[in-house]
């Protein structure tokens, strides 16, 4: 079921983020990485936890809105651990590499891959 819910927004982004050649791989080894890594996993909790409750739009807020803000934060937060605040931040995976971490491939995957899972519960 299409919730339209930032969709275009979202297929943009993952049409862009799987074919980036700049993507990290190897080992998760910031703090960022497990930080989004593990609320990735708590967030897919709730949600399911949310949806046998019943509770559908607490899910769909796990699930959705809560899930694409962790993704955000996860861009942003590299972005500004390597700028010094004076460059004028942005919410783009541009800025993450110009920032020089850029984000890791396995949780972009996983990100997608548990995205993709989600929406189509709603």
């Amino acid at each position: 079921m299409r919730t339209n819910l930032g969709e275009d927004n979202n297929k943009e982004w993952i049409e862009t983020a799987v074919k980036d050649e700049q993507l990290r791989t190897g080992e998760l080894n910031t703090f960022q990485d497990a930080l989004f890594d593990n609320e990735m996993n708590a967030l897919v909790n709730e949600a399911k936890h949310y949806y046998e409750e019943t509770s559908y739009k607490l899910a769909l807020k796990a699930a959705h809105y809560d899930f694409s803000n962790a993704r955000d934060t996860y861009r942003f937060v590299l972005a500004i651990s390597m700028t010094d605040g004076e460059a004028g931040l942005t919410l783009r995976r541009e800025a993450c590499n110009a920032g020089g971490i850029p984000l890791h491939k396995d949780l972009v995957l996983k990100y997608i891959r548990l995205q993709v899972c989600s929406d189509s519960l709603c």
